[in-house]
């Protein structure tokens, strides 16, 4: 939510076995991180999927908002496969508002599924429903901790 305050930033040759230089004095800089205002930072953890035979998965997570201010709705999707890379969308919910700085909140979804096929990796997504710029966008996106047997709508 709040970036950290300026800081030193010096290469340590040494530990690499490079030959030091005559003055080590001038290595060090001091970088200033410009705060980017508070922002939302929300977080998906904890995703399990239960029930991952046919004919429904229960897929459970949590979504959290560990920024500065309070997040309005969101979007949750589910994916078979990697979003980045192609995978398809098998279920997408919005999570009223607001979650407060700090909070984090449970979610179940009863998703249905047809057909066994081939075991795949299911994958959540969170984003806000506004577009309200987050802290970071690394923890946006989760694979579950098993694999799903069945073939998705």
């Amino acid at each position: 939510g709040r970036p950290p305050p300026p800081l030193p930033v010096r290469p340590e040759s040494a530990a690499f076995g490079w030959v030091l230089e005559c003055s080590e004095e001038n290595n060090a800089v001091l970088v200033e991180i410009a705060d980017p205002a508070e922002r939302v930072d929300l977080r998906l953890s904890e995703f399990v999927v239960e029930g991952g035979r046919c004919p429904v998965a229960e897929f459970s997570i949590t979504v959290s908002n560990v920024g500065a201010v309070a997040a309005g709705d969101v979007i949750l999707r589910f994916f078979a496969g990697d979003p980045q890379t192609g995978g398809r969308l098998v279920f997408e919910d919005r999570l009223p508002g607001p979650i407060a700085a700090g909070d984090a909140h449970g979610y179940v979804a009863d998703v249905p599924a047809f057909l066994p096929y081939q075991p795949i990796q299911v994958y959540a997504t969170i984003h806000s429903a506004d577009p309200a710029p987050e802290c970071s966008l690394y923890d946006n996106q989760l694979a579950a901790d098993t694999l799903v047997r069945c073939r998705l709508r």
